[in-house]
């Protein structure tokens, strides 16, 4: 069977001549890889990460959502493998790491372990480094721990010189019944592929393909036999979901029609020719994927059916069978998007999206409330309809929705799973409630890091039971959050700055510190502001737009990192502002409703509403859950949302009515740990917050050093900005009149474009500037 190769070299596919010599460059994989998949699995191999010259994990990420991949090439840490099996990779290649102690942290059924050999030698790190061991020696070493293996012929590799069939057969022998071989190197002829087959053996190809030397739909076909005179194949035809539309047959003639075209293609008995479904009908089939049985004489044909059906008599099916299920469903609700039906419901619902997303949450909410088994059947039945019309809506198919859930199966790692605050539903308790006050569906679901005012005088205070932070003996953790999302990138890389280490696990939320004595967690940054109220984490970072919206009352800011900051502002559409760019909604609406205002910051926003004068009598709030700037014009006048650069709120045509906070990622502790702590840990916290401030403060400031002649240094000097002096350096020059004099001075980056030029000027010359990583004031 064949594995077609997809080997990426900066973003495109390429074919090497023996790893070395480019010999194609195909340009996009993405469309190649969607031809690929007409016949199953796809080997990609990442050339530039196994010769250690950069990777291309974005393109392959985009080859996982269109086809089933294996992935190799530079996979040498169990992150970056873990990361792969996660990402949806049906297995890894691992080539130059596999190793048994490697191999054995990872699971067998997912490693393919990848035997490079020239003449017979095995060769690691992208085929340059020869390892004096032969193939027969490595197999026999790593069988325990993976489920089969690819050998690369090497001297064969694009050179398309056929294969060796007697030495693949002997490496067959040695890998067993129990695992897998894949050959790659020199398979060129449809015969190639046949010989290869009947060892049980597949074959990756690459270079036949691409030089067009061998059909993509004659290779699928090689290994297919047949007793039948006019030597045609058995083929059944079903759709997406595995339902039978019919029995047809197959010639090699229909099958390279087939993938030429994507389209299902077949052979009339009847009329003695091609049969392309749907010529006449307009029945048409689009062509999924082709799979060969496992005795090579019958095909199958995944296909998307278009119009009434497969039968010539009208039916979804050839056989006897009424159509239902919720393939039946599907294809109604997508008639109905295409055809309006006067009073259709499900007509109004694709009209109404309010609507839809009510009865979403309304029939969720029914579903957990049912008990018994009819009760929980009919209301599974009625979320599933609400969520394929939600899926019909948006263009999504049943297939698109399998293929996620297929992917998420292949995940080696597993998330807590845990609610979200927004739709967390607390366990009966027999004691009083003693934490919050503050409803966690009023939480912002995504809010950008940020910083500073005072906390709204409005949101309700989350209060903190006091404890004791100090342990009977020796010193507590210090336990720090760390933000998971979008404010994750630029704090970690402000960390690493610091010469802070940090190791994330694909496996869970908890990674290892190089610090002594903290403990980490990943949290959501609503989760941290919460957290830290509580005192169940010592310091956190999170956004101080948070810390306001939650009335976080029991937290202590240490240090503004100035990432990602945002404005929280309330904007609205342009119609409800006047010629001199004053808001007048309430003006235009003539007393015929009230203003209504969506938000997810409910506390920011109501403060924000008081502040203007909007009333229950004329005003009325509603709080979104995502994606607020869609909401006006016909779900709302006003939004109150954070901005970073004003671009979406520019996108969706909504001018800004007031700023109503300013907010960057800060690093907050427990109040309680800074006032009455242990001092031990309160120190380590100071000089954690001091090592960050130092990288902070270096962020800003460049060194600026350049030379000057004595006759115009003092006149130069008076004018330099530094943090105290300029550091003033004679220079050795035993043959100038002049002595000069080497200046270096620490200055904000912000004064360097006026700065230079001024140095310039003042007779300086070799003028260099170079960050800084640590500046202490």
């Amino acid at each position: 069977m064949i594995i077609p190769s997809i080997d990426l070299k900066n973003g495109n596919a390429v074919q090497l001549v023996g790893g070395k010599e480019l010999k194609v460059d195909a340009g996009d994989p993405r469309p190649i890889c969607k031809k690929f998949s007409l016949v199953g699995e796809i080997a990609v191999v990442d050339l530039d990460a196994a010769l250690g010259q950069g990777n291309n994990k974005d393109t392959i990420k985009d080859l996982l959502k269109i086809a089933d991949c294996r992935v190799g090439g530079g996979i040498r840490d169990i992150d970056t493998a873990l990361d792969w099996l996660n990402a949806g990779a049906t297995k890894i290649v691992i080539g130059t790491a596999a190793t048994p102690d490697f191999l054995s942290k990872l699971p067998k059924d997912r490693l393919v372990a990848a035997l490079d050999a020239v003449n017979g030698e095995v060769v690691v790190n992208g085929w340059t480094t020869k390892t004096g061991r032969t193939v027969g020696d490595m197999i026999q070493e790593l069988k325990p721990y993976v489920s089969g293996f690819l050998v690369t012929f090497v001297e064969r590799e694009g050179r398309m010189g056929g294969v060796d069939i007697s030495h693949i057969k002997q490496l067959k022998d040695l890998v067993g019944r129990d695992h897998e071989l894949t050959i790659a190197g020199g398979v060129t002829t449809t015969q190639d592929l046949a010989e290869v087959d009947k060892l049980g053996v597949y074959a990756q190809v690459g270079m036949a393909l691409y030089t067009n030397t061998l059909d993509l739909g004659d290779a699928f076909s090689a290994p297919l036999i047949t007793d039948r005179p006019d030597g045609l194949y058995p083929t059944v035809v079903v759709d997406e979901l595995g339902t039978s539309l019919g029995l047809v047959y197959s010639s090699l003639e229909s099958i390279r029609e087939s993938v030429k075209t994507g389209k299902g293609v077949y052979y009339s008995r009847s009329r003695n020719e091609l049969w392309r479904k749907g010529d006449t009908s307009g029945n048409g089939q689009t062509l999924i994927r082709m799979e060969l049985d496992c005795d090579r004489d019958a095909l199958r044909f995944v296909v998307h059916q278009h119009g009434v059906g497969f039968c010539h008599l009208n039916r979804r099916s050839c056989f006897d069978c009424p159509d239902k299920g919720i393939g039946h469903l599907m294809r109604t609700l997508e008639a109905r998007k295409a055809n309006v039906v006067p009073g259709s419901y499900t007509q109004r619902l694709f009209n109404d999206p309010a609507l839809l997303a009510s009865k979403i949450i309304e029939e969720a909410h029914e579903l957990v409330e049912a008990k018994t088994h009819e009760e929980v059947a009919n209301e599974a039945a009625d979320v599933l309809y609400f969520a394929l019309v939600a899926c019909v809506k948006a263009g999504v198919s049943f297939s698109d929705v399998e293929r996620v859930l297929d992917q998420r199966s292949l995940r080696v790692s597993r998330r807590p799973g845990n609610a979200k605050p927004a739709y967390t539903v607390p366990a009966p308790s027999s004691t009083p409630a003693t934490t919050s006050a503050s409803s966690s569906k009023d939480v912002p679901s995504s809010s950008s890091t940020t910083t500073t005012p005072t906390p709204s005088p409005v949101a309700p205070a989350i209060v903190s039971p006091r404890r004791t932070l100090e342990p009977a003996a020796g010193h507590a953790p210090i336990k720090l959050g760390l933000p998971k999302g979008h404010m994750e990138k630029n704090i970690f890389k402000l960390l690493a700055d610091a010469g802070i280490d940090l190791k994330v696990s694909a496996r869970g939320y908890r990674p290892t510190i190089s610090i002594p004595g903290f403990e980490v967690k990943l949290l959501k940054p609503q989760n941290i502001v919460e957290m830290l109220n509580l005192g169940s984490r010592d310091l956190g970072f999170t956004g101080s737009d948070l810390i306001a919206e939650l009335g976080a009352t029991d937290v202590t800011m240490l240090l503004d990192t100035h990432n990602d900051p945002i404005k929280v502002v309330a904007a609205a559409p342009d119609h409800l502002f006047d010629k001199e760019g004053v808001f007048v909604g309430l003006e235009k609406l003539h007393g015929s409703r009230k203003l209504v205002v969506a938000s997810e910051y409910t506390h920011l926003t109501k403060a924000w509403m008081q502040k203007r004068g909007y009333t229950q009598d004329n005003a009325h709030y509603v709080h979104s859950r995502g994606a607020t700037e869609v909401f006006p014009p016909e779900d709302a006048d006003i939004i109150v949302d954070n901005s970073a650069t004003g671009s979406t709120l520019s996108a969706n045509r909504l001018k800004i009515i007031d700023e109503i906070f300013v907010s960057s990622t800060c690093l907050y502790a427990h109040s309680h740990l800074m006032e009455e702590g242990d001092p031990v840990r309160k120190q380590a916290i100071e000089k954690f917050v001091t090592l960050l401030k130092s990288v902070i403060d270096a962020h800003q400031r460049a060194i600026l050093e350049f030379n000057i002649p004595e006759s115009r240094l003092q006149e130069l000097c008076r004018t330099l900005p530094a943090m105290r002096q300029p550091t003033i350096s004679p220079l050795h020059d035993a043959h100038s009149l002049d002595q000069w004099f080497g200046v270096k001075i620490a200055v904000q980056k912000s004064v360097l474009f006026d700065l230079i030029p001024i140095i310039k000027a003042g007779g300086g010359e070799g003028i260099i500037v170079y960050d800084l990583k640590h500046v202490t004031l």
